[in-house]
């Protein structure tokens, strides 16, 4: 019988099915380590923001707790508009009586994923399961990256894990549009894949894919990383084989015919998304001031700079500048000593060759692009050349912010050089080179001290709390609105932030928030743009609140409804003729809610 039993189960793994079944188990299983150890990653980092879930969001500085909070609000709009069928997508109810308003920031339609955790729990709940979702897709696919580049489950494990931690995701937690760099990892696979002679009309859909969900991911990711990807072609443009000139030549026109079709299918997708808020831009002829892109450049020395948090700081030639953009010297000599070894001695396996030449190129031009317009040569300045000729750039305020990208490139070299030092010459004779033979127990504990050395060169910080409004408890005014919205009148909330500091903006995105129960349009909003009859406005009520010239605007508007706070002043008790202003009623926290009438039409609401 055991003969028996023996004789069946070598039947079977020597047939097809069982080899294949055999294979992929074997390739694949690694995965039953990594994916828990991501998870373990990312919780670590994000915990302590998860010790009030409901009513508090991260974020890097306390004044930035404006971003996070407005960036929940934009995953309640996505949600809200799915359960709608899309309709209006683009309308959101902020700066009244504007259309198109929800074009004036990153609308991360990426976020769509988690709808259903804002239907049940809400907008923060929904924040905070993006954020650790997003961590761990990072790490899941920098390591199917590695892996493709032929890195063995221990370098591509590493890779992942330093893109869970990626330094400036958690140094600035708030801008939740830039924690997805699943999506940019996906398109750089499809991208480097292009690059074999094997590829595949799968592969051209991935990279087509990975294009899409960029941009659905992030405007900003998407405009970015086409900007690097276009020098790529240089790369992709460089003799592939040793079979001649002739052959080369043609193998190259293959590869960028494969490019251009990815790019032209990604192409359509994007723009029947992405057109409409192209549009509402330029109608708006929103740039960017020169002033405010170079103070938000990087400059050379921020890239010398460490994180405080890092044990390498002990090599920091930056100075104490602020906003440190390197991504850890250890991480930095194993990127440079794979990327050398492999470019150098792995000769023969071209794809690898190919894709960390990719992830060279792409570092570098990352590294240049983010010093925007402190990278000068004489009296030209490439940004503003790039403003004016590629679509995107001059809506760009922030050019520092392409180093996500250069730090996700330099951590994914990190884990091929690991692979190359700690797995295949610390295990055998490689390519002519003269290998530190480990084996046995000495072996998995150097690699393992290796792997923690890298994983902890540069740990998160200490994640800063900012209170959001607790959506449970409404105030007064809020529970009073939500009651009688069946006007569907638009609401003034009585704060004109200056502009001068973010913080300022607390109230307006906190009212932003509560209008998810009251659900009436807002005349205020937030965004990373502000239309100029908001900003009209203002600047009237700044000067001589309850004016005539106020009311005139807000009749414009037909504007009736006046929340004013406590720390408002009060309207006058003189007479406001021809308008009037009806106090509908007072919370406990002072908040009043006023109705604006004029001439005969006053009408009490219901």
């Amino acid at each position: 019988m055991r003969a028996l039993e023996k004789t069946a189960g070598s039947r079977f793994r020597s047939s097809s099915i069982g080899q294949t079944l055999g294979n992929v188990a074997k390739a694949w299983y690694p995965f039953a380590f990594w994916l828990p150890v991501y998870l373990v990653l990312s919780l670590l980092a994000y915990g302590p923001a998860l010790r009030y879930a409901a009513a508090s969001l991260p974020c890097g500085k306390p004044t930035l707790g404006v971003v996070a909070l407005f960036n929940a609000w934009s995953i309640w709009w996505n949600a809200d508009r799915l359960k709608a069928g899309l309709v209006g997508y683009w309308d959101a109810p902020i700066f009244w009586p504007e259309h198109g308003t929800f074009a004036f920031s990153e609308p991360q339609p990426l976020s769509l994923i988690v709808a259903p955790v804002v239907w049940a729990a809400g907008p923060m709940m929904a924040y905070h399961a993006y954020f650790l979702l997003s961590l761990w897709l990072n790490g899941l696919l920098a390591a199917r990256l590695l892996r493709r580049l032929g890195c063995g489950w221990w370098g591509a494990g590493l890779g992942g894990a330093l893109v869970v931690w990626l330094p400036l995701v958690h140094r600035q937690p708030e801008m939740l549009q830039f924690v997805p760099l699943w999506p940019v990892l996906l398109m750089w696979t499809g991208a480097i894949r292009l690059l074999s002679s094997e590829a595949r009309w799968h592969t051209i859909v991935e990279f087509a894919a990975g294009i899409v969900l960029t941009f659905m991911a992030c405007v900003h990711y998407g405009v970015f990383s086409l900007l690097l990807l276009v020098p790529a072609f240089l790369v992709v443009l460089l003799p592939t084989t040793d079979h001649g000139l002739k052959t080369a030549l043609q193998r190259s026109v293959r590869v960028v015919w494969r490019w251009v079709i990815g790019l032209m299918l990604a192409g359509v997708i994007v723009s029947a998304v992405y057109w409409p808020m192209y549009r509402i831009l330029r109608q708006h002829e929103f740039t960017r001031s020169p002033k405010v892109v170079q103070a938000l450049s990087a400059r050379p020395e921020q890239w010398l700079a460490v994180p405080p948090e890092a044990y390498g700081g002990v090599v920091d030639l930056s100075f104490g500048v602020d906003r440190p953009l390197h991504p850890g010297w250890l991480r930095l000599v194993l990127a440079v000593v794979g990327a050398v070894v492999i470019l150098t001695y792995h000769r023969k396996q071209r794809i690898a060759r190919r894709g960390i030449m990719f992830l060279v190129v792409t570092a570098f031009l990352a590294v240049v692009a983010s010093l925007g317009r402190n990278l000068a040569l004489g009296e030209f300045r490439p940004w503003d050349a790039l403003a004016i000729f590629v679509p995107g750039i001059a809506q760009v305020r922030s050019p520092y912010r392409f180093a996500y990208l250069a730090q996700l490139a330099v951590l994914l070299l990190t884990g091929a050089g690991f692979d190359v030092a700690a797995v295949k010459l610390l295990n055998a004779r490689t390519q002519g080179l003269r290998p530190i033979i480990l084996a046995g127990r000495p072996r998995v504990i150097a690699v393992t001290l290796l792997s923690g050395l890298m994983i902890g060169e540069v740990p998160p910080p200490r994640v800063i709390l900012a209170m959001a409004p607790d959506l449970s408890h409404p105030p007064g005014w809020v529970t009073f609105l939500t009651q009688n919205r069946e006007t569907n009148e638009p609401v003034l909330i009585l704060d004109f932030p200056s502009g001068g500091q973010l913080v300022e903006y607390h109230r307006t995105v906190s009212s932003m928030l509560w209008q998810t129960q009251f659900r009436l349009p807002l005349v205020n909003g937030y965004a990373g743009f502000f239309p100029r009859r908001w900003s009209n406005l203002a600047s009237v009520w700044r000067v001589s609140p309850y004016s005539h010239e106020a009311f005139r605007l807000l009749q414009s508007l037909d504007v009736r409804i006046l929340v004013r706070p406590s720390d408002f002043p009060p309207p006058p008790e003189a007479d406001l003729a021809p308008f009037h202003l009806e106090l509908l009623m007072r919370d406990a926290t002072g908040v009043e809610v006023y109705r604006l009438a004029w001439e005969d039409q006053s009408v009490p609401i219901r």
